[in-house]
């Protein structure tokens, strides 16, 4: 049984939790599983194929790839983990993926799929008007390449990672954010993905460290250990399907996550601020104060992501939507 994966950005992040990454371990659950990835499909590449999977499909040449799949009875499977059919305008990548070509091919990838799998409940109410198959399958911490365990001796910072895609989440928090860290002059904040001038040009004691691979970044966040993960998110659309995973490494460097009230960040051991004015920095600052409240979140956390988020299990949903797709 062969997966045919059609990935754009085979190395990063969404490669890691969504395809190549979560794909590739299959064989462990069922060993005849074998995947090839493809940087373009044609038909000689198919014809080997029992399944072709597209990760984030977005052009033109997506819907050709589905299309000649499909002529030739393959069945497609394609995966999303955001909804960029609600970009905002102040996202970086708007103007790409609000050409009326993208959301075309976008939509039109959408309705040939015979199986979609998105990263949230949201995602799938979202998508259900384009197919009416859709199915959830969770981000999930790999648990084949990396142990899952727990973290003492967390270090008094408070970390973030992201892009410049989240500046207006950043904006939406920056003057409390400034407000805590002057009076908490001893804790760090560490920022991954970029240097947010905006909001470090504020704080003295930061360390700002540009984008680096999954593996560079998963030993980061071992040796980083920093007690506080903060996850700001401004209540919008494209916010609300917004997945785990910042949850996920959070937890796995040794924090206590503190993240907006949106829907996949209400779980166990999170604190959920509102947008409520203050709301952010009476939190934080609750937890900066209090070891023991930093470690019985952490700890419920911890526990609630072993025994749901394992990649060794999630992988069984993708398994049974194999199955279900080659009956």
């Amino acid at each position: 049984m062969q997966i045919s994966i059609c990935e754009v950005a085979p190395q990063g992040a969404c490669s890691y939790y969504r395809s190549i990454g979560p794909l590739s371990k299959l064989k462990h659950i069922n060993p005849k599983i074998k995947i090839q990835v493809l940087s373009k499909v044609t038909w000689n590449s198919l014809f080997e194929t029992d399944i072709l999977f597209l990760a984030r499909p977005d052009s033109k040449a997506f819907v050709e790839m589905a299309e000649m799949a499909q002529d030739l009875g393959i069945p497609v499977w394609i995966d999303w983990d955001d909804n960029i059919l609600q970009i905002p305008p102040d996202n970086p990548a708007y103007k790409q993926y609000k050409s009326k070509t993208t959301v075309e091919s976008m939509k039109k990838c959408l309705e040939i799929a015979d199986i979609v799998t998105v990263s949230t409940q949201y995602l799938k109410d979202s998508f259900l008007e384009y197919n009416d198959n859709v199915n959830v399958i969770e981000n999930a911490f790999n648990n084949y390449n990396y142990k899952f365990e727990k973290v003492d001796n967390q270090f008094e910072s408070i970390f973030w990672r992201g892009s410049a895609t989240h500046r207006q989440d950043l904006l939406s928090v920056k003057s409390e954010m400034v407000s805590v860290a002057n009076r908490a002059d001893t804790w760090a904040w560490v920022f991954v993905g970029g240097d947010p001038w905006y909001i470090t040009d504020y704080i003295q004691n930061k360390f700002a460290l540009a984008e680096i691979d999954i593996v560079t970044y998963n030993k980061f966040l071992k040796d980083n250990r920093s007690a506080i993960t903060q996850v700001p998110l401004i209540n919008s659309e494209f916010n609300k399907s917004k997945s785990n995973i910042a949850f996920i490494e959070g937890v796995y460097a040794g924090s206590v996550v503190i993240a907006s009230e949106l829907p996949e960040f209400k779980k166990p051991g999170v604190i959920n601020y509102t947008e409520k004015e203050g709301s952010y920095q009476y939190n934080l600052e609750k937890l900066i104060k209090s070891k023991e409240f930093r470690k019985k979140n952490y700890m419920e956390s911890f526990d609630y992501i072993t025994e749901n988020l394992m990649l060794s299990d999630i992988n069984k949903k993708r398994i049974e939507i194999i199955e279900g797709i080659l009956i």
